[in-house]
């Protein structure tokens, strides 16, 4: 029977390897949005003019980073 090696590939599940941490690009990357997004972002939920899932579709993020950019968190995780 021949000899037979198998590499194992880590798995990604949403950019972080499973059981595993972000990358360090992941980490270091800037933000997702341009502040005049981020800027608009925040004037037009503050206005009431649309909501936090209105905006996140709009701009193709996460509701999560909507959230973040409207009330401040970092963008990233420490």
């Amino acid at each position: 029977m021949p000899d037979v090696c198998f590499e194992l590939a880590p798995l990604w599940l949403g950019g972080v390897p499973v059981g595993g941490r972000l990358s360090e690009h992941r980490r270091t990357a800037g933000p997702k949005l341009p502040e005049p997004a981020r800027r608009s972002i925040r004037r037009r939920y503050a206005e009431g003019e649309v909501s936090l899932a209105d905006l996140a579709a709009e701009y193709s993020v996460g509701r999560s980073t909507i959230h973040r950019i409207i009330h401040g968190a970092p963008e990233t995780p420490s």
